[in-house]
């Protein structure tokens, strides 16, 4: 028997139930719930299916709904409070967890883990940390949201090894060996679509941490919606990817991790003539599924040993006019990789990196023979890098505009603007509907990127090859005078977003100066 939830004192109480996306689809206002009959404010009457989504999503809550019965309320006053529907708190959803303390098996906590995952998508999360230790200290939830970390509930240690123990049953892996490093991977459904759940385990001395990075295949982005506001990155890569070929070219996106790389790649796959070609694709995992492309899932497992090298080298004996490979990380593989563009393919991957010239030493820092050789591939192949950051955008609940003449000096110095320009300034203390952060759960790209021209390579060989056999890496910024260079600096980007509202001023200040101290 379900639980029987009274009229509560707290109206949050009863919108916890379902996802706050799913009220406003629906156009639902829940008003109280007694003896089993849910009352609800709505726009029109429900469909059938619809109440049976609302009951069916209590349940999984716990919660018994025998029927639901709308109450006459005004359309207009309806919507607005659809409008400012409430979210689950950080304590109700540590209290729903809770709820489930007593169950006797891992499988009856499919529920809880379900509300789980079902918050951590309303809140924009792109990962769960689950940090499970021993009978002496609470486990942590927490959310990865934009570039911030936030702590969301926290449950005994009995429920933490609990909630584990059912992760590890849904990613198949071995629920009892905790002194092993695990990957593996789920699907949970989301307002009837699939999200995909990559499970990482890591041993700890307390017990074990868990990471679930949350993916939803269905989310494709374009180019010219990642680049929105960069029309000349939307320019220049849409016309790489349609002209694809076997012309021993190499692209690729650089930045740290959880940066949107593998997205930006996929978009320009996708806009790709893949009808008339044969791409190969590798990764570590596959997220999404990408048609007309041939993709491998990458298993270094020692019984298996199907590495990023691997790959690559078995990937020339299969025709193709591109390869993909998700990530360089190691010497083999970015030797692979030259070898793939020496012989007249098109190569794309991710890098991490500092930033655009950084992208250079990187590379080398991995090749430790014959990197003369490298830098001439380098030279004759490489046609563009992109380096990117994904920026935090302003909360617009709680923010505000005021213009840059009522600026500090130095911000107005750095942002470069007239002084009666509006900007998008913080609220330092947040609001509710951004848990007092100032940010809004969006984040938007910010590139930096060089476009490699016929006109420059020579001189990109000479100055790559003088670099290599004398060590002298801090001629690496000089690559962007080179004459057939384009470069595209992150700077005035960041002065273009402030000036649209699409980052506050604050933000825009902050990432100039640290542009300007690391370099390029």
């Amino acid at each position: 028997m379900g639980l029987q939830m009274p009229l509560p004192a707290d109206a949050a109480a009863l919108y916890s139930l379902w996802p706050a996306s799913l009220l406003a689809q629906l156009r639902v206002k829940p008003i109280r719930l007694h003896n089993g009959t849910l009352y609800i404010a709505a726009v029109r009457p429900l469909l059938p299916f619809e109440e049976a989504l609302l009951i069916d999503r209590a349940k999984a809550g716990d919660v018994v709904i025998t029927q639901i019965v709308q109450e006459p309320q005004e359309t207009v006053a309806t919507l607005a409070a659809i409008n400012t529907t409430p979210h689950t708190t950080g304590q109700q959803l540590t209290d729903l967890l809770a709820r489930h303390d007593i169950a006797a098996t891992p499988d009856a906590l499919g529920p809880a883990l379900d509300s789980l995952l079902t918050d951590a998508l309303e809140n924009g999360a792109s990962d769960i940390h689950i940090e499970v230790h021993d009978n002496l200290a609470e486990t942590r939830i927490e959310y990865r949201v934009a570039n911030g970390l936030n702590h969301r509930a926290s449950v005994s240690p009995q429920l933490g090894r609990r909630l584990a123990v059912l992760i590890r049953e849904r990613a198949g892996i071995d629920t009892s060996n905790l002194e092993a490093l695990f990957d593996g991977d789920f699907r949970f459904r989301y307002h009837g679509r699939p999200i995909d759940i990559r499970v990482a385990i890591l041993p700890t001395h307390a017990q074990q941490k868990l990471t679930l990075r949350l993916s939803d295949p269905s989310a494709f982005q374009s180019l010219p919606a990642i680049f929105e506001h960069f029309p000349e990155f939307v320019k220049r890569l849409e016309h790489d990817s349609a002209k694809a070929s076997r012309r021993g070219s190499m692209g690729i996106v650089t930045g740290a991790t959880n940066q949107g790389k593998s997205t930006t790649l996929r978009a320009f796959v996708m806009n790709m003539p893949r009808h008339a070609l044969r791409v190969l694709e590798a990764g570590e995992p596959i997220e999404v599924k990408t048609p007309l492309t041939t993709q491998t899932h990458i298993n270094r497992h020692a019984d298996v040993g199907l590495t990023f090298d691997a790959f690559l080298r078995a990937a020339l004996r299969h025709d193709p006019d591109v390869v993909f490979a998700q990530e360089l990380r190691d010497e083999e593989t970015i030797r692979a990789a030259l070898r793939i563009v020496e012989t007249g393919h098109m190569f794309l991957s991710s890098l991490h990196a500092d930033s655009v010239v950084d992208t250079f030493p990187r590379l080398f820092s991995f090749i430790h023979a014959s990197r003369a050789e490298a830098a001439f591939v380098l030279s004759r192949g490489l046609s563009w890098i992109i380096h990117q950051v994904l920026i935090s955008t302003p909360c617009r609940a709680c923010s505000t505009t005021v213009p840059t003449s009522q600026l500090p000096e130095d911000a107005r110095t750095t942002l470069g603007l007239e002084d009666d320009v509006e900007v998008v300034s913080l609220n330092p203390a947040g609001c509710p509907e951004c848990r007092y952060q100032g940010y809004g759960k969006q984040r938007t790209v910010v590139p930096a990127g060089i476009w490699i021209n016929a006109s420059a390579r020579q001189a990109l060989h000479q100055h790559l090859s003088r670099i290599v056999a004398d060590g002298h890496f801090a001629d690496y910024d000089q690559i962007l005078a080179i004459p057939g260079i384009d470069y595209f600096p992150r700077g005035p980007h960041l002065q273009t977003l402030a000036e649209r509202h699409v980052i506050a001023w604050q933000t825009a200040v902050h990432e100039i100066n640290w542009e300007a101290n690391r370099g390029h």
